[in-house]
């Protein structure tokens, strides 16, 4: 599973930049590792935990985009074997594990799979929580405390990156202890007793931080960041034909696990693959469903949270590619799978060699970048990096905030992330305009703009740049950047006279 994971992300760890999200990540970890707090020194409205992994990666493989991907690839590594473990515990094949843990790495190396998401980040512990959840239900025995104990620190740890989870910790929680309850063998008052003890467990890594920023003063702010920001996200929801479009676009990208995953629902007169099938697939059709309500739960449905419908759609489509396998010679049946996992997966490439054909580049198919494209993210950095003075600011308006973890610069504002600050809508619950106002009066040493830009600008934040930059700030370079992961078009750098 990690040569596997390592074989088809390798590649993405000269990008600088495949989703915007990461690099705020970055910054965060950047400023939490000099002493600056997450949601205090950098705002966002995610909870602390994936700042606090990316942290510990740079901590450990060092300061640089390498170890943000690195932390992606082991997690999708990890997950990738915990799905196997979850095949095993349901009683499947090795050749069905192994098939459903390399779906998931395949299917996470496709769409904003490349970048580390929390989506990527949370999946090994919502797994693994699952997981528990299935071996009592196989074992037919309602959780033990120790067991329970282990899926609430887990959850626990997966709500501190991400509050989508809820549903699938739900899931977790009751596969085997509704079952438990009807056949008599968990009471009432112990059920209840149990599901209480669970939810504080789910609780404590998220009270634990809150106890953290109250002993530092910043309790309000924790609370706001975490609760209140995402319900008003929730507020502004896309419109519904921007969701089927999103929906439409998840399902190109993941129609060969939706083909293998129905192959598995409707056996269309095949055999059973093995004894505990049945199981494995209603287990598989919950876990999807919960992942639904996850999915839709933001009411944005921007394309890498269908992330979290891949880990359950990779065990229907192993299960449903077993069972072709096993329509001819049973001897044959693992090669035949090994086949069609490699097909499914191949996905990765299909988009990019049809445009490397049709402009005449196939050569470069074997890359995820190209040779000859500049990564202009690391151009802009570097310009900035070869003038600016030690601990100085800059000020990145509407482009990509890697460039402040790229460049070493100080940032001007705890918005450090440009769609959260200049953009049409309003998380953070303070007056953006006024913050705008104070980061131009403070005079940063450049100013990044990107000509066109990644998201809606307010007209008041337009105006306040183009006074500023009209009065006290001069053009030292543009940068034409045409690659399609990063806003196309013409960044501007700008130097204080």
């Amino acid at each position: 599973m990690l040569l596997a994971a390592f074989l088809l992300r390798a590649g993405s760890f000269r990008l600088s930049v495949i989703d915007p999200d990461e690099g705020l990540y970055l910054l965060q970890a950047r400023e939490w590792l000099r002493g600056g707090w997450p949601l205090v020194a950098t705002w966002d409205l995610h909870p602390v935990g994936g700042p606090a992994m990316v942290a510990i990666a740079l901590l450990a493989f060092g300061e640089s985009v390498v170890s943000v991907r690195l932390l992606g690839l082991l997690a999708v590594a990890a997950t990738a074997w915990i799905l196997y473990l979850t095949v095993r515990i349901l009683g499947g094949p090795r050749a069905v594990g192994i098939g459903a843990g390399l779906l998931y790495i395949g299917h996470t190396a496709i769409r904003a799979g490349l970048s580390t998401n929390t989506e990527l980040l949370f999946a090994p512990f919502t797994c693994a929580a699952l997981a528990i959840g299935v071996h009592a239900l196989r074992a037919q025995t309602a959780l033990s405390w120790r067991s329970l104990a282990a899926m609430g620190l887990l959850l626990g740890w997966a709500l501190t990156i991400k509050q989508v989870v809820v549903p699938l910790g739900c899931l977790a929680f009751a596969l085997p202890m509704l079952p438990a309850y009807v056949r008599g063998e968990l009471p009432l008052r112990r059920g209840i007793v149990m599901a209480a003890v669970f939810a504080l467990l789910c609780a404590t890594p998220t009270l634990a931080f809150a106890l953290a920023y109250f002993l530092k003063g910043e309790l309000a702010t924790f609370l706001d960041s975490s609760f209140l920001s995402p319900m008003r996200y929730l507020r502004d929801p896309i419109p519904l034909p921007a969701v089927a479009l999103q929906i439409l676009k998840a399902c190109i990208g993941l129609c060969w696990l939706i083909v293998l995953a129905v192959m598995a629902i409707i056996p269309i007169g095949a055999p059973r693959s093995f004894r505990t099938e049945r199981v494995a697939i209603n287990f598989a059709l919950l876990w999807f469903l919960a992942g639904c309500v996850a999915v839709a739960g933001p009411l944005h449905f921007w394309v890498h949270y269908f992330l979290i419908l891949v880990p359950p759609l990779s065990l229907l489509a192993a299960i449903g590619a077993w069972r072709l396998a096993r329509l001819g010679r049973p001897s044959i049946a693992a090669g035949i799978l090994a086949c069609l996992v490699v097909a499914a997966a191949s996905d990765i490439w299909l988009d990019r060699v049809a445009r490397l054909i049709k402009v005449g580049r196939l050569s470069e198919c074997c890359t995820l970048a190209n040779k000859d494209m500049p990564d202009v993210p690391r151009l802009v950095a570097a310009k900035i990096a070869a003038e600016l003075p030690p601990d100085q600011p800059i000020f990145v308006f509407n482009y990509q905030p890697i460039v402040y973890f790229l460049s070493r610069a100080a940032v001007p504002t705890r918005i450090s992330f440009p769609g959260d600050l200049v953009s049409t809508q309003n998380f953070s619950g303070v007056d953006l305009d006024a913050e705008l106002a104070r980061v131009l009066i403070s005079k940063p040493h450049f100013i990044v703009v990107d000509r066109n830009s990644m998201f809606p600008i307010r007209p008041s934040a337009q105006e306040l740049l183009e006074s500023e930059l009209g009065t006290n700030y001069k053009l030292v370079d543009t940068f034409d950047d045409i690659d399609a992961r990063v806003s196309p078009g013409l960044i501007e750098l700008w130097h204080r006279r």
